[in-house]
């Protein structure tokens, strides 16, 4: 990734929303044993936090200057049950930065893991469609659900099977 997109990444940070509805996903519906990374945590890592209070073995990662004592800069080397990136996918500057964020998040997904993630209305850097990076991520993932989180919030769920490379 280029560093202006990394920043510019960073720059778009919003403050801290303890109703994100990534991370109230997986709180109402995950088991609380699962080992979760929360990929692209923000500079205050306040899902991290929250659920670290709640009882939950949860990691943050981010990069550039995001990045705190809170983040675990090598979390990326580990593989966790539940990896949920809350308003990332909407902040990648291109598609081949998009590319390498979804690869990464992917390859930190355990065999029998889930991977959880949004695409938020604002900021989109690329500009497609709610419906483009549905098909976006159908191309490329083969469990991939779309759920409808309290009647409003479009989230993707994508499950990878044991048998998934």
């Amino acid at each position: 990734m280029k560093k202006t997109e990394i920043a510019k990444a960073n720059n778009s940070c919003k403050s801290a929303n303890y109703r994100a509805v990534v991370p109230r996903y997986i709180i109402d519906t995950a088991p609380k044993d699962a080992v979760v990374l929360d990929f692209g945590a923000g500079p205050k890592a306040c899902h991290t936090k929250m659920m670290l209070e709640d009882g939950w073995d949860v990691t943050a990662y981010d990069f550039g200057e995001n990045i705190t004592e809170t983040h675990d800069i090598d979390a990326l080397s580990k593989t966790y049950d539940i990896v949920f990136a809350s308003n990332v996918l909407n902040v990648q500057s291109s598609e081949e930065m998009l590319e390498e964020t979804i690869k990464q998040m992917w390859d930190a997904v355990k065999k029998g893991g889930i991977l959880v993630v949004n695409y938020a209305g604002s900021p989109r850097y690329i500009s497609w469609s709610t419906k483009e990076m549905d098909e976006w991520l159908k191309k490329r993932f083969d469990n991939v659900e779309r759920i409808r989180y309290n009647n409003y919030n479009l989230i993707w769920k994508i499950e990878r099977l044991s048998y998934d490379s």
